[in-house]
């Protein structure tokens, strides 16, 4: 049977190694089984408080599964990693919205620096922009575009903001980011 052992992590934040027999009634049904069958189980979005819990549902959308030998800099590695895209994406979002404020030319938008980094930062934030767009809206659609490659916007859509955000809301639903 694993040993439970507690990363410390930021503020007030405990990250635990999970596995034997051990019971965790927030993992996915996929993660159950594997702990089930006595596989360890590492589960990051349940050790994070209330805002890097929100982060660690975006950046990694549900749980991870890490072999019991896992080292624990490496698990340290990993959690230090969706710290920094976190920290990148929501500094570069505050400076987006900011300086594009009383921009009404969308090309412009889309095409500020800070937009651009985000877009740049890849497919790692995905999860984190239809967060930011199911909570405030927003010009996502060119980055999400960009860095998926896809659009699951009809043409008959195009244009209208509510319905372009519903199906890319919906197509990140589908895919799991959401």
């Amino acid at each position: 049977m694993l040993q439970a052992n507690t990363h410390r992590v930021g503020r007030s934040n405990n990250l635990k190694l999970v596995g034997g027999g051990k019971t965790n009634t927030n993992l996915s049904a996929d993660s159950k089984a594997k702990q089930q069958s006595g596989e360890p189980v590492f589960d990051i979005a349940k050790f994070f408080d209330t805002q890097a819990q929100e982060v660690a549902n975006r950046a990694y959308r549900s749980t991870t599964t890490i072999p019991a030998a896992f080292p624990t800099v490496l698990v340290e590695a990993v959690i230090k990693e969706a710290e920094e895209l976190s920290s990148t994406f929501f500094a570069q979002l505050e400076q987006w919205k900011y300086e594009t404020k009383f921009m009404s030319s969308l090309q412009d938008i889309v095409l500020h620096m800070s937009y651009q980094r985000i877009i740049g930062l890849g497919p790692r934030v995905i999860p984190l922009i239809l967060r930011e767009l199911e909570e405030n809206g927003g010009h996502w659609f060119w980055a999400l575009q960009s860095i998926t490659g896809e659009n699951p916007v009809s043409p008959e859509d195009v244009g209208r903001t509510k319905r372009m955000a519903e199906r890319w809301l919906a197509w990140g639903r589908e895919k799991r980011y959401i």
